[in-house]
């Protein structure tokens, strides 16, 4: 699969299309234009999700989390979350927010995403901002 010359790896996108299980995360990350698995996460919360992002650099994350409504209706979210720093002198390069921006697709395409959301600071990345982008 490729988009804009950047592919993602086969054991990636084969792993995306099995994210069911409520707060599982893959962290993706770009090595010379191939998308790839950078970590994998069971049942993490999204504070902890957090704390294994790096500071400067991009990462998009699928995260699979199950959300109740008040009305106790249960609905299942498949999420892609491009966390997208501005590029910045030490950190990274206006280059590498565009192939980040241009990648989010694949993963979305490959595990039939509900929401596909983004964020500037990983610092704003808690259970409540995702609730809040979840909620319509």
């Amino acid at each position: 699969m490729a988009m804009m010359g950047i592919q993602m790896d086969d054991d990636l996108e084969q792993k995306l299309k099995r994210l069911t299980n409520h707060k599982h995360a893959l962290i993706m990350k770009m090595e010379n234009k191939l998308l790839i698995l950078d970590q994998e996460h069971e049942n993490i919360s999204m504070d902890d999700l957090r704390n294994k992002i790096p500071e400067n650099e991009p990462r998009i994350i699928a995260y699979s989390y199950d959300f109740q409504r008040p009305s106790g209706q249960k609905i299942h979210h498949s999420t892609v979350i491009l966390v997208c720093p501005d590029p910045s002198p030490g950190g990274c390069s206006a280059r590498t927010v565009m192939m980040y921006a241009s990648s989010v697709g694949l993963p979305k395409k490959a595990m039939n995403a509900t929401e596909c959301l983004e964020i500037k600071n990983k610092n704003d990345l808690t259970e409540q901002w995702l609730k809040n982008h979840l909620v319509h």
